[in-house]
Formats: C-alpha cells, sequence, structure tokens
C-alpha cells in the first residue's frame, strides 16, 4: 500500500483554486488593515451578542411549544428544501468558488461516458452467455475537474474517497466506474445537507423547548460526534498530516467562536458542550492516528489500535472503576456553574458518556469505507433486477432494525433513553447512509437550501444561545413584543446572517493567523494570548480603581486605538507608500511613452505633494472616525443599559409597585399566539398562570417600561422543580390561603389537589411531597395567634439541630386576617386601623425571620 501512495495522491481532488486568506505581514499595511478590520467585525458581533443578552430591548419572553407548529416548520422545511433546491451536486456553489458552465459540462459528460460505458458492458455481458469479463475496478480518471473547498475538515470526507478506495487490490469482479468525488458515497455536499436539516431540527427544538422530541435529537448529536471519528481519521489517513499547524486550524475552527463568547458573557466552557464535545473526541481520533503512525497502511496496526481503543472506552465509560473521575479530576469540578448544576464532573461524564462509542464507530466506518463504496459499484455493475434485490434486502434488514429500535428504546422517556443512546444510536444513523445512497442518483443530487444551513452548524449552534436565545438558549429575544411571527422573522434574519459573517471571519482570521508554518503558528498563539491578558489585566486594574464605568472604558478605548493606529502606521507606511508609488510608475510606464528622466520627475512631485497631503489629512481622517464611531457605540451601549430591559434574574425592588398591575383575561397563557394577541388587545406581556385549553382567566400584568426590569413570569413545573428542589414549603393561615396552597400544589404537577372531599376533615393541615424531595405543607392557623404559635414552633425546630430534618421552611406563605375580623379576636378598630396593625404585624414578622 505504501508503494501507491504517490499514485493514489493523483486522484485526490485538487485544491489549487480555493481562495485562501494570506498570512499575516506584520510590515504590510493592507494586512494589518485585514486584521483590524476583520477583528472589529468580530468585535461588534460579540458586543451585539452582549446587548441581546444583558441590555435588550424588550425584556426575554418565554418559549412556546405547540406540537403542530414543530412538525409544520420541520415539513415545509424539508419540502422546500427537496422541491426547489433539489439539484445535481455539481451545480450547488461550493466555499471555493462557482464552477464554470465549461466545468460543469465537462463533468457532466465525463460521468455520462463512464455511465454509458458500464451498459455497454453489461450488453456485451450478455451477449457471450452473461459472463463476466476481466475489467479491473475502476479508480478513477483524477478528478481534474473537481475545485478545492475553503474548510478543509468538513470536505475531508469526501476528498478521501479516491484514496481509500484505492487501497483495495485489483478485483476481477465488474464494477461501476467510480464516480467524481461529487457523486461519492457521504460525499461533502450530502454531508453538509444532513448537517443541515439536522441542525434546523435542532435550533428549532431549543427555540421551542420541544423537550418530547428529545430522543431524536438526541441522535442527532450522536451523528455530529459520528462524523467527527469519520471526517478526522480520513483526513489523517489520507494525508499523514499531524504537524502542529494541523492541531491548532482544527481547535481554532473549533474554538475561537466561544472561546470569546466565553469571555463576553462570563459563561463556562462546559455550558457549550458541544464545542469541548468535538474538541476532546477530536484529540481521541489523534491519538490513535498518531501512535506508531508509519505503519498506519499495514494490514493490521490500525485495527489493533482500533480494538486497545475499545477495550479503553469500556473500561473509562463502561466499568465503575474511577478511571474517568482520576483521569478528569485536574480539569473538571464538583462546584456548581452556569450550565453545569451539579458540577462539570458530572456534566462532563453526563455529555461524554451519551456519544463514547459514536467517536469509534466512525472511525471504523472509514476505515472500512472503501468497502462501502465498492459494495454499491458491485451492485450497480449488474442488471436491475439483481442489483434492487440485494440492495432491498439490506435495506429490509436494516428497516427492521429501526423498526425495533423505534418501537424500544426511542418511545421510553428521557432519562432511561439516555442509557441506551451510546448502544443502539448508531442504528438510525447507519440506515440513513444506507438508504441516502441507494441510487446514484440520490447520491449525485442535494438540496442546495439545507447544504448551506449545514456550512454554520457550529456558528448557529453557538450564537442561538445569545442572538436568537437569550439567558443561555433558555428565553426567547424580543425585538417587536405582541407579534411573535413577525419577531421570529425579524430575529431570524439578523441571526442568519450574522453567523454567516462569523463563519468567514473564522476562517479568514484562521488563514491569516495559523498558515502551514509552525513558527508563525506559535508567534500567533502566543500575541493573541499576551493581548486577551492585556485586556484582563487592564479590566482588573480598572475594576480595582471602580473606574469600570463607560466613560472610563470609552477613554481607554479612544486612547489605546489612536496608539495602535500611530504604531501600524509608523511600521508601515513607508513601504506602503513606496510600493503604491512603484505600482503607479509601473501603470505609468505602460500607458505613456515618455523618456524615464521626465517619468523620474513626475513621481518625485508626485511624491512631495502625497507626503503633504498624507500628514494633513490621511493621518487625522482615521482617528478622528474611529473617536466618531466609538463615541456611537457608547451611546448605544448607554441608550440600552438604561431604557433597556435587563438579562433575567432576581427582581429589583422597586417590583412591588406592579405587583398588582394587571387583570384577569379569558386567554390561553401557554400559547405563544394567545399571548400576542393579548398583548396587542390588553397590553399584557407576562402570565402568572397557565390555562392550556383557555376555559379560563389568567391573570396578567400589564407591560411596565422596559427600564424597570420588572420581568414577571409563569413558571412551570420543569421551573418550579429546579427552584425547589429539596426546599420545605409551608402555607400558614385560613381557608383563602388553602385555596392558594391548592392551586401552587395543583401548578406543582398534583392535578386532584383540593378536590372535592366530602369524607375528609374540614380544618386541617394538610401535606404533600412533590418529586419525591420538596415538601410543600398546609398549617390551618385562621387566626392570626394561631399563625404567630406556629412560627415560634418552627423557629424552635431550627435551633434544636442540625440536619435536613431539623431545619425550619425555606418558604413560608402567611394569610389571614377574616377569621380574627368575624370572631373578633382582636381589638376592632376602623377597618383602615385594622388592616393597618395587620400590616405591621406581618412587616415585624418577616423582619425577624430574616
Amino acid at each position: 500500500n505504501n508503494n501507491n501512495n504517490n499514485n493514489n495522491n493523483n486522484h485526490l481532488p485538487a485544491h489549487n483554486n480555493k481562495k485562501k486568506s494570506q498570512a499575516l505581514d506584520p510590515t504590510s499595511l493592507p494586512s494589518l488593515y485585514a486584521l483590524l478590520s476583520h477583528s472589529s467585525a468580530f468585535g461588534l458581533i460579540l458586543f451585539y451578542s452582549y446587548l441581546c443578552e444583558h441590555h435588550p430591548p424588550h425584556p426575554h419572553e418565554e418559549k412556546s411549544y405547540d406540537r403542530d407548529e414543530f412538525f409544520f416548520w420541520c415539513i415545509l422545511t424539508v419540502v422546500f428544501a427537496g422541491g426547489q433546491t433539489w439539484m445535481e451536486n455539481y451545480a450547488i456553489p461550493f466555499r471555493g468558488g462557482v464552477r464554470s458552465a465549461g466545468e460543469r459540462i465537462r463533468m457532466m459528460k465525463k460521468w455520462e461516458r463512464m455511465m454509458s460505458e458500464q451498459e455497454e458492458r453489461k450488453i456485451a455481458e450478455r451477449g457471450v452467455g452473461g459472463k463476466r469479463g476481466n475489467r479491473m475496478a475502476g479508480g478513477g480518471d483524477g478528478d481534474d475537474d473537481d475545485d478545492g473547498d475553503g474548510d478543509e475538515e468538513d470536505s475531508v470526507m469526501s476528498s478521501s474517497v479516491s484514496f481509500l478506495t484505492n487501497q483495495l487490490k485489483p478485483s476481477k469482479v465488474v464494477v461501476a466506474p467510480t464516480p467524481p468525488s461529487e457523486n461519492e458515497v457521504l460525499n461533502r455536499y450530502q454531508t453538509e445537507e444532513w448537517k443541515g436539516w439536522m441542525q434546523f431540527t435542532f435550533l428549532l427544538y431549543h427555540y421551542m423547548h420541544a423537550t418530547e422530541v428529545y430522543n431524536g435529537i438526541r441522535i442527532m448529536i450522536t451523528c455530529y460526534v459520528w462524523m467527527t471519528g469519520f471526517g478526522n481519521f480520513s483526513f489523517f489517513y489520507m494525508t499523514n498530516d499531524y504537524s502542529l499547524p494541523r492541531i491548532l486550524q482544527m481547535l481554532w475552527r473549533l474554538n475561537f467562536l466561544v472561546l470569546f463568547l466565553c469571555l463576553t458573557h462570563g459563561n463556562p466552557y462546559i455550558l457549550y458542550y458541544i464545542c469541548p464535545l468535538h474538541t476532546y473526541f477530536f484529540f481521541m481520533v489523534y491519538a490513535v492516528m498518531s501512535i506508531g503512525k508509519e505503519r498506519n497502511y499495514t494490514k493490521w496496526w490500525i485495527r489493533i489500535k482500533l480494538a486497545i481503543l475499545a477495550i479503553i472506552i469500556f473500561l473509562i465509560w463502561d466499568v465503575d472503576l474511577g478511571i474517568f473521575e482520576r483521569l478528569h479530576q485536574f480539569f473538571l469540578g464538583y462546584e456548581p456553574v452556569v450550565g453545569a448544576s451539579m458540577g462539570t464532573m458530572w456534566e462532563w461524564y453526563f455529555r461524554s458518556y451519551l456519544d463514547h462509542w459514536s467517536t469509534l464507530l466512525g472511525m471504523v466506518f472509514a476505515l472500512n469505507f472503501p468497502i462501502v463504496s465498492l459494495f454499491y459499484r458491485k451492485l450497480e455493475a449488474r442488471s436491475i433486477m439483481r442489483q434492487w434485490l440485494g440492495k432491498l434486502a439490506v435495506a429490509s434488514g436494516m428497516l427492521y432494525a429501526l423498526h425495533m429500535w423505534a418501537t424500544g428504546p426511542l418511545t421510553i422517556s428521557k432519562i432511561p433513553y439516555n442509557g441506551t443512546n451510546p448502544y443502539f444510536g448508531f442504528i438510525p444513523l447507519v440506515t440513513y447512509i444506507f438508504l441516502r445512497n441507494l441510487t446514484p442518483k440520490l447520491r449525485s443530487h442535494s438540496m442546495a437550501f439545507l447544504h448551506e444551513i449545514g456550512k454554520t452548524t457550529l456558528e448557529t449552534y453557538l450564537m442561538q444561545h445569545h442572538i436568537w436565545l437569550t439567558s443561555n438558549s433558555k428565553t426567547v429575544l424580543v425585538f417587536i413584543p405582541g407579534w411573535p411571527r413577525v419577531n421570529l422573522a425579524l430575529v431570524t434574519y439578523v441571526y442568519v446572517i450574522i453567523c454567516r459573517k462569523v463563519h468567514k471571519l473564522t476562517l479568514h482570521l484562521r488563514g491569516m493567523l495559523l498558515p502551514d508554518d509552525r513558527a508563525v503558528c506559535i508567534r500567533s498563539m502566543v500575541g493573541l494570548a499576551v493581548v486577551i491578558i492585556g485586556f484582563y489585566s487592564t479590566a482588573f486594574v480598572f475594576g480595582g480603581m471602580d473606574m469600570s464605568g463607560l466613560k472610563s472604558i470609552g477613554l481607554v478605548s479612544m486612547v489605546g486605538g489612536w496608539l495602535l493606529y500611530q504604531t501600524v502606521i509608523d511600521s508601515t507606511w513607508f513601504e506602503y507608500r513606496r510600493a503604491a508609488k512603484k505600482a503607479k510608475m509601473t501603470m505609468a510606464s505602460s500607458e505613456e511613452d515618455d523618456d524615464d528622466d521626465v517619468r523620474s520627475d513626475s513621481s518625485q512631485s508626485y511624491d512631495e505633494r502625497g507626503t503633504e497631503y498624507e500628514s494633513a489629512v490621511s493621518r487625522m481622517c482615521p482617528p478622528i472616525i474611529g473617536t466618531m464611531v466609538l463615541l456611537v457605540l457608547g451611546l448605544v451601549w448607554s441608550g440600552f443599559a438604561t431604557e433597556g430591559a435587563g438579562s433575567v434574574g432576581l427582581l429589583p425592588p422597586g417590583c412591588d409597585a406592579f405587583v398588582n398591575d394587571g387583570q384577569w383575561i379569558p386567554i390561553d397563557g401557554c400559547n405563544e399566539s394567545s399571548r400576542g394577541m393579548a398583548f396587542r388587545d390588553y397590553g399584557a406581556d407576562a402570565y402568572g398562570s397557565c390555562a392550556p385549553h383557555g376555559v379560563s382567566y389568567v391573570w396578567a400584568w400589564t407591560q411596565q417600561p422596559p427600564r424597570t426590569h420588572c420581568r414577571f413570569s409563569h413558571r412551570d413545573e420543569e421551573k418550579m422543580k429546579k427552584m425547589l428542589n429539596r426546599r420545605k414549603v409551608v402555607f400558614i393561615g385560613d381557608s383563602m390561603t388553602r385555596y392558594l396552597y391548592h392551586s401552587t400544589v395543583r401548578a406543582l404537577g398534583i392535578e386532584g389537589s383540593g378536590a372535592y372531599d366530602a369524607t375528609g376533615p374540614k380544618h386541617a393541615d394538610i401535606h404533600h411531597t412533590l418529586w419525591e424531595t420538596t415538601p410543600v405543607t398546609f398549617r390551618w392557623a385562621p387566626l392570626a395567634t394561631d399563625q404567630l404559635n406556629i412560627l415560634k414552633e418552627y423557629n424552635k425546630i431550627s435551633s434544636a439541630g442540625e440536619g435536613y430534618e431539623n431545619l425550619g421552611p425555606d418558604l413560608i406563605v402567611l394569610g389571614g386576617g377574616a377569621w380574627d375580623r368575624l370572631h373578633r379576636e382582636l381589638i376592632i378598630f376602623h377597618p383602615f386601623v385594622h388592616s393597618s396593625l395587620f400590616h405591621v404585624f406581618m412587616t415585624v414578622l418577616v423582619t425577624s425571620l430574616t
């Protein structure tokens, strides 16, 4: 096999025509300008995400799920993509550019010629009694017309096809000719399409909080991790490139955006778990392929390494030996953080366990990929009847396994299903690959719309947390309150444009800072680290001096911008002017036929005039314009911070003035469309309860100015479970407080609470335990003296000892006064005086408890 490597390289897709960013040249003004302009655009995007998250124009809204709407959007997208954008692969634009008409015609004619030759061979075989000829397996003709892909790690699946296929020994069995890489099994157009429809469904699942389809979404993440194993194994096997620039380029692609999102929003890395997941398993593939890489092309060495990896995976994740904890104890902890309420150690074990076999299965598939390709080509060289009998036989077995999985593990609830996903998730994955590549036409066509979505899966996943959704993807970003569909259209448009821009910026900056040069890569990474540490140190110093306000930030930005501009000009302007003058002289010499002396004198006078013009105007305009831009950004930031809403958090103290500012309206508080109608008709923007059938009135708070940050909202059972887990809640009071107790318990999942029961006592304590962790109790105390005695009782219990059983309530809901007024147990004054005394009593009580 090693002897054939050079020949096999001739069959790889050509990458000479792909457009790459030029490596950074610190002495070149255009190069530094490109770096600074790309960095500034990226910084503006991060600034926009910060405003959407922390200073939005309107309060974030709760998600709303409607099963009919969810599947409507999924079906509509597939129908539109299949009906309007289904086209042959060579006609779909790709990252390196759009193929010319001549290239498309040549590729089409070449493929048609190969297929006609195949038909001629079949006819010749039938003419001699059906005997097979002695033709060799087709190996392609070099794919000279195939242009490169600007995103190397995404196209490696298709570009490795010819190389891997040629590792097989020649066969005397007649097979179909090797198609162009665009039409091979799992070609790059098909994998982009695959990622596209999965990403669309995944994003819609997040936007609507469609928890009932969690199991299906889990399979899609398994497919992504499987692609990590398949794609990176194919790349390393094909190129034998294990250099530091390759590693840094891959890590940049996976972690550049997420690093700056963590820095911008103060979030931990584990929150964006897809990125650490792919990074983790990329290193797994790299370690396996790099060990003894010179023997990877022998028959057994790579298979032995995969077998050892399978044993290691089994011992770490499937056997409770404590190996996982010991391996990760230096990087992960047990303290709760954002995105990991039980600690990063448990969260990472959970995330990695769900797909701990997927990467290995992808590597195994890549190793045996030539067999898969040859299987299709052998079948398709036979008669129509025989090839379809073979394909249907395989499809029947796969569909039966898919049916068993769909009626078994897929139907169980979320927690039990998670335990089955690592072992059965490959069933729908392999079935999809086989059926999607069932015929040459299916392989040679793709849906361009989904292909475009698939190009930016990483960016759309990360940016959805802050500029499509908010609160780390827990709530919905609102630009137009009360118009949910119009708001969705506007927010989605901005979101898609930004994600595509971020994708291009990531690739451009990677090309500039991480070229195929080890020394330049190291220098760039050190420089980036110095810049980040410098900004952090500056922020730390100003924070310690209590100078972290907008004015201080603006002043530092302007001074730093002026210094940066002056440094760049001083180090590059002379060379830039000289190069520009030389270029102008060359152009003048081609257009005019003057003698050398006249041309030299004219260029010298031009240089003198240019120097005067540059010193007076050119050197001052950029800093002035930059200062104006900073002022505009500062005003925008100040306006959103003072007049806009805030991120989701605890209500400010002044919100008690708006608690009762609302009304009871007849709407379905669970439905997004109904909420929009209520906003337009009643001015309501938050709801105290949820009537899923719209048969009762619900409480709705009137919209308050965003600057108040008073974001009242309904909390469903899932949210209440998170907030009240292992907490004790006690209601103390009369029958009106008991009604409130029953209403609360029903909202927390016990639907029969408060139902009429003639056999039960009329005035008694009531107790429920929710989710087996949260006791909720009602204590009958109609009089103020009764309530006071119960509070004293809880004080004694709390001071008796430590432990969960000896702790008092975490939340007390106290109500009363009607029985005191009715039975005149207290001295009754004028009603106003009585209510004032009760208010004083409650104030003293709350103060004593806190």
